[in-house]
């Protein structure tokens, strides 16, 4: 009793099967097509989700040193296995539309003697591409759930068409060769984006791209602009403040059009003399880029960056460069902010001030003594004299000594914004004393005189 229906099951399987094979044995052309597919593995035939009819591959494909028939697609095929077409000529169009690898597809020294399409097709596994392109290549819409790899000189004969393809992990165009057009217009970039080494003869669209964590266009060789200005961050780059690294090492950055708020430098991990080297003749060039075409905000940008990157990347520099450097970067942000001279003014005296308050008999009395404080302090004031008899610091006596810290302030002052010192009236046995007056005058010479340049170069007088 139990066979009855597992014979029953068998034979209805293989009834749908043979109706289902002779069913593509039409639309395919007929048996000579089946045979061809015969050849290349074990297969079944479904329907996909539009109704039509679809192959699927369930074992590995290997094709070695075959050409294919020009009536052979491998349109909306399903390939579950690993995929390999290795020196393999394709004499009609290459028809992979709606194709699914859900493997590795491995596809070296492949030759298409006329289109290769593979619109809206998904590659779940890794995608390895090194070929030759004699008629347009679409890939408009792939999906590459893995790492697509058009390296090893892929060469692009006509039309390259990327747009609207998405890229979820690493897309490697190293050494490929663009002899027409390349459009990559919306396409979604993951991690990275390498073209490293290729060569674009005619024009590279890449409009409306988003992305990737890091573009490499190293020694890439073009005849046309490549256009980065409208290309767009993912979100998740947008909410942890992430920009795009960009490596143009030893690339022609006067072919670039771009502006720097989504973009950054790439730098290597470590940088050695050769790396400080190419990576400061990028950043000169983008400079130049970003001066010869007036992007203001942009040279502004990286300008700071490269000030900051010259010495504190700089494997040779100094420890008291790399020191000064830091100053820079607070005092006036490289050059950027010279407003911020007002706030260091305001800083320098009030500490300044404080100092001298809490030695003011000792400064004012000793030290470098001023006629006018003098007569304010004890002018019809004797009992002031004997309060200030100490020559040292009044730190136990502070609270008794707030009333005299305008007069302090005063005092300050007059060194921080004198142009002249008396030196007549200094005492030079006091070194200690001495050393904080001229440190006072000193600091006040330098605020007075980048108060000046500011107040100069602002156009605050004259206008």
């Amino acid at each position: 009793m139990p066979a009855f229906p597992e014979k029953s099951g068998v034979a209805l399987l293989g009834f749908i099967f043979i109706f289902s094979f002779k069913a593509i044995a039409q639309d395919f052309s007929g048996n000579d097509v089946l045979k061809s597919y015969e050849q290349i593995g074990e297969f079944v035939i479904d329907k996909n989700i539009n109704g039509e009819d679809s192959i699927t591959f369930l074992n590995e494909v290997i094709l070695e040193y075959v050409g294919i028939d020009p009536s052979l697609t491998f349109y909306s095929s399903v390939f579950q296995r690993y995929v390999s077409i290795d020196d393999v000529n394709f004499k009609g169009p290459g028809n992979f539309l709606f194709a699914v690898f859900l493997s590795e597809f491995n596809a070296g020294r492949l030759n298409f003697e006329q289109e290769a399409y593979f619109e809206e097709s998904r590659f779940e596994g890794d995608f390895f591409l090194s070929g030759h392109f004699k008629g347009n290549a679409r890939f408009a819409s792939a999906e590459f759930h893995s790492d697509a790899m058009f390296s090893g000189e892929t060469q692009f004969y006509q039309l390259a068409d990327f747009q609207g393809a998405r890229f979820l992990y690493d897309a490697d165009f190293s050494l490929s060769v663009f002899k027409a057009d390349v459009q990559f217009n919306y396409t979604r970039f993951g991690e990275v984006a390498y073209f490293d080494d290729a060569r674009f003869e005619r024009e590279a669209s890449f409009l409306k791209i988003q992305l990737p964590d890091t573009l490499s266009f190293r020694n890439i060789r073009t005849n046309s602009i490549i256009d980065l200005t409208s290309v767009e961050l993912d979100s998740a780059q947008l909410a942890t403040h992430r920009k795009c690294y960009l490596d143009l090492r030893d690339a022609p950055i006067d072919k670039f059009k771009l502006r720097y708020d989504q973009f950054q430098v790439f730098w290597p991990e470590k940088i050695g003399a050769s790396d400080y080297e190419s990576l400061t003749n990028v950043y000169e060039g983008l400079l130049k880029n970003f001066k010869d075409r007036v992007y203001l905000t942009s040279y502004e940008t990286l300008d700071k960056e490269y000030q900051a990157f010259k010495d504190l990347q700089n494997p040779n520099a100094s420890p008291i460069k790399k020191m000064m450097n830091r100053v820079n970067f607070y005092w006036n942000n490289y050059g950027y902010n010279k407003e911020r001279i007002w706030l260091w003014t305001l800083i320098f005296l009030l500490i300044s001030t404080l100092v001298n308050w809490l030695a003011f008999p000792y400064l004012s009395k000793v030290v470098y003594p001023i006629e006018i404080i003098d007569t304010a302090l004890y002018e019809g004031k004797p009992w002031r004299r004997k309060q200030f008899k100490t020559t040292g610091l009044l730190w136990n006596k502070v609270h008794g000594n707030v009333k005299y810290f305008s007069l302090a302030f005063f005092y300050t002052s007059l060194i921080f914004f004198g142009l002249k010192i008396s030196t007549d009236r200094m005492n030079y046995r006091k070194p200690v004393g001495i050393i904080l007056i001229y440190t006072e005058y000193l600091l006040g010479l330098i605020c007075l005189g980048y108060l000046a340049n500011f107040i100069i170069s602002s156009g605050l007088i004259g206008q």
